[in-house]
């Protein structure tokens, strides 16, 4: 149980970290 919540857990972080990567990548494409 608690290695599912731990994947779940790392699964949402990557997520979390990929979307605010897109968002500095954009921001930083438009300031261009």
């Amino acid at each position: 149980m608690v290695m599912v919540a731990l994947e779940v857990f790392l699964a949402m972080k990557w997520k979390l970290n990929d979307s605010l990567f897109i968002e500095l990548g954009s921001i930083v494409v438009f300031n261009w």
